[in-house]
């Protein structure tokens, strides 16, 4: 009797594993994908299930929404589009938005829209529907869509040592407003202990990195590496050597 209980313990756990694994082998393609770049670039803030437990989210303020609705109905009342315009916007700070239809969000939630494809982002809203209950109707998958990534130059910034010390104290002081304020860098880095732990800390940034290479990154990582999480933000010229200016700034030991 043992062992036929022991024999029926078995084949119901193989018939549970057989069903997840046949949930996600016929799982949407469009959903799956959407599933790989969530866990990719999202879970660190998100948390894997969405649920605003990433291992980021307590480093933040704002703290990451909840995507599943337990806590707060938010996500359900949302359009596809709401989703992926969060996705696709402009960063803007607020006196930069002169139309009061446009999409503007505060807080630390970077954009996509330099960094992924149309359909990326589509699938991306795709699998984030599956986390909560919505009345809309499934994403439309034979729009056309972009499916190639948007390539941005990093193009070649001036070296700072060219500028006069008034000129790069203003431009640091204006970059330290963007990294605090506009792009909220502190989202994912730290400086003096303060900020996220995504990325590495920014303390000694002005000895470490060169600054021509701080502005070639800050405006468009995945020309330097294609595989990074950073996001790229739509940044100017004029604000990545900003940042620039204001990181290399940045020389003193904890």
């Amino acid at each position: 009797m043992s062992k036929l209980i022991t024999w029926i313990g078995g084949a119901v756990v193989v018939a549970l594993l057989a069903v997840v694994a046949g949930v996600k082998f016929f799982e949407d393609p469009h959903v799956k994908e959407g599933r790989a770049l969530f866990q990719y670039y999202c879970a660190q803030c998100h948390g894997a299930k969405g649920n605003s437990k990433g291992y980021n989210a307590e480093h933040m303020d704002p703290r990451p929404r909840d995507l599943t609705d337990r806590v707060e109905p938010y996500m359900g009342e949302q359009t596809n589009d709401d989703i992926y315009l969060t996705l696709s916007r402009d960063v803007k700070e607020e006196e930069e938005v002169t139309d009061p239809e446009e999409m503007w969000i505060p807080g630390a939630m970077p954009t996509f829209k330099y960094t992924l494809s149309d359909k990326e982002r589509w699938s991306l809203v795709a699998f984030i529907r599956t986390m909560h209950d919505h009345e809309d109707e499934p994403v439309d998958f034979t729009q056309p869509m972009a499916a190639q990534r948007p390539h941005i130059d990093a193009g070649a910034p001036p070296a700072l040592a060219s500028l006069k010390t008034d000129e790069l104290g203003k431009l640091a002081a204006r970059g330290k407003h963007l990294y605090e304020s506009k792009f909220m860098c502190f989202s994912c880095h730290q400086i003096d202990e303060a900020g996220g732990i995504v990325g590495p800390e920014l303390d000694r940034a002005g000895v470490r990195l060169n600054d021509k290479w701080i502005f070639r990154w800050s405006k468009a990582p995945q020309a330097i590496r294609h595989d990074t999480k950073m996001p790229s933000f739509g940044m100017s010229d004029d604000e990545a050597l900003a940042i620039a200016a204001y990181l290399h700034t940045l020389r003193e030991t904890a």
